[in-house]
């Protein structure tokens, strides 16, 4: 049986996004599996102990019921590059623990801090994260996204981010572009467009 994986993050004992979190396992549970709920995300955290203080990144590892539930110290990994990698076939419509794909383009991002990876000419993702782009003071999120991550879709909901068709050949329309994820959230740094290469 395929496992999934979540990432969760833990500020202060406080769980954050969990709603999203739980919409993205529902998800993979109809399409993967053709359950409904197998478990319930927030009881099964509510019965684990965590740590009360501090930034923790939760990862939990689950396909029909739970895995595994570990807590790691989070530090943000500093990125102020990308690679383009260009590949047609890549797929990774849920969030698979095998995620063998994306840590061989980033083995390819030669001295880049990772990879942006173009699926047909359209922007998708970085390794570990969705990808924003600034124009203009509006911020725009690539629809070809590899995975939609729980941040992504919580700044659509909210209209802080707009969803566009964006070719790669595009990206120098724009002026920055900010990395987001669930542990990342929208805090990050504005990076110049032309740090993609």
């Amino acid at each position: 049986m395929c496992q999934l994986f979540e990432t969760v993050r833990l500020l202060d004992g406080e769980y954050c996004n969990l709603q999203y979190h739980t919409m993205r396992m529902q998800r993979a549970w109809k399409d993967i599996f053709h359950v409904e709920n197998p478990f319930n995300l927030v009881e099964v955290l509510r019965k684990q102990p965590a740590p009360a203080t501090g930034l923790f990144k939760c990862r939990i590892i689950y396909d029909t019921k739970l895995t595994e539930m570990a807590f790691e110290r989070y530090g943000v990994r500093k990125v102020h590059s990308l690679k383009m990698i260009h590949d047609n076939e890549v797929s990774y419509e849920h969030k698979f623990n095998d995620r063998g794909i994306l840590e061989s383009h980033f083995k390819k991002r030669d001295h880049c801090d990772d990879v942006l990876i173009i699926k047909k000419g359209l922007v998708t993702d970085t390794s570990y994260a969705n990808i924003i782009f600034k124009r203009k003071e509006e911020w725009f999120t690539p629809a070809t996204c590899l995975l939609p991550g729980t941040m992504r879709q919580q700044m659509i909901d909210n209209g802080k981010i707009q969803i566009m068709v964006m070719k790669a050949n595009q990206i120098s329309l724009f002026e920055k572009f900010k990395l987001i994820n669930s542990m990342l959230l929208d805090e990050g740094p504005e990076i110049d467009v032309s740090n993609i290469i």
